[in-house]
């Protein structure tokens, strides 16, 4: 009964915490989930708990305490030898330590998670870790390589019917297209990941696509259908997700700069100063590295 109990309380705290995006609630019942389990001395059911515990962790912007959970869960994984809780560990470490700008390491982890899915012939985690690869790529700087990783994470993902990551694959997608200067294209891919995270239903995701929508209609001249996006993203976002609301002001201060009307110099600075204020608290160090590179998309 404690077991059950244990593992009840920690997916209540997933669906509260990380669905429904109420990390104080979330991290509570975590917190209770993984106490249980210790006592009960549960490890397999403790890893499961865990791994909960960092997911709502990263919900609340304590990405530190997200990689102590994820690491926890790394060793009860590879004590049990439970390799599929040993894939999903691999992959939430490759995620925080990306967000850290440990870009090496979080591949190390991302690519052993790939491999040993790819061997078990478990195709839902196979298609998610490979589309964190083809973002660990794009980041150290291929983009070829991060494209090819994250069309072919798509392709996998539509043929085992598992859709979850594709608002994030196709505002990737985006994103290569802007580095490159393909404003048209990349407008066209930010559309379908909007699609995609309407169809969802996640506000949050839709508040992410639209700020890859809204950075490329700016590029192509329209700005003010690229500040009406923006709006209804900062709306979003501020309450609900500290560092995709700092990810978004960046992009606000660069079409206030870009406007260039009285007062928008000072108003860019500040959301500037905002972000950078959020992305020193998180640790954000890719973030940190661009936020005033005005070629940048995140």
């Amino acid at each position: 009964p404690v077991i059950c109990r244990g593992l009840l309380l920690s997916s209540l705290s997933s669906l509260i915490g990380y669905d429904l995006h109420r990390p104080a609630d979330g991290l509570t019942l975590s917190l209770a989930a993984v106490e249980l389990l210790e006592k009960a001395g549960a490890g397999r059911e403790l890893a499961s708990a865990l791994a909960s515990l960092g997911a709502n962790y990263m919900r609340a912007g304590r990405w530190r305490d997200q990689l102590d959970c994820n690491q926890r869960t790394l060793e009860l994984a590879l004590e049990h030898t439970d390799d599929r809780a040993q894939i999903r560990a691999r992959i939430n470490l490759g995620v925080v330590l990306h967000h850290l700008g440990e870009l090496e390491l979080a591949t190390e982890h991302t690519r052993v998670a790939l491999n040993l899915s790819t061997r078990l012939g478990d195709q839902i985690p196979q298609s998610l870790a490979m589309h964190n690869l083809g973002m660990l790529h794009l980041d150290a700087g291929d983009r070829k390589g991060g494209k090819q990783r994250v069309i072919a994470a798509i392709e996998l993902g539509e043929r085992v019917g598992y859709e979850r990551f594709f608002d994030e694959s196709y505002a990737c997608l985006s994103r290569i297209a802007y580095l490159k200067g393909s404003y048209q294209e990349a407008e066209e891919q930010a559309q379908i990941a909007v699609g995609v995270s309407i169809a969802s239903g996640s506000e949050i995701s839709e508040a992410i696509s639209l700020r890859f929508l809204a950075a490329a209609q700016a590029q192509m001249g329209d700005l003010s259908e690229a500040f009406k996006h923006l709006d209804r993203a900062q709306g979003c976002l501020a309450e609900r997700n500290s560092y995709e609301h700092a990810r978004t002001q960046v992009v606000l201060a660069r079409l206030h700069r870009w406007r260039g009307l009285r007062g928008d110099q000072r108003t860019a600075t500040r959301l500037t100063q905002k972000a950078t204020d959020e992305f020193t608290r998180l640790g954000a160090a890719l973030d940190l590295k661009h936020v005033n590179d005005p070629d940048d998309l995140r």
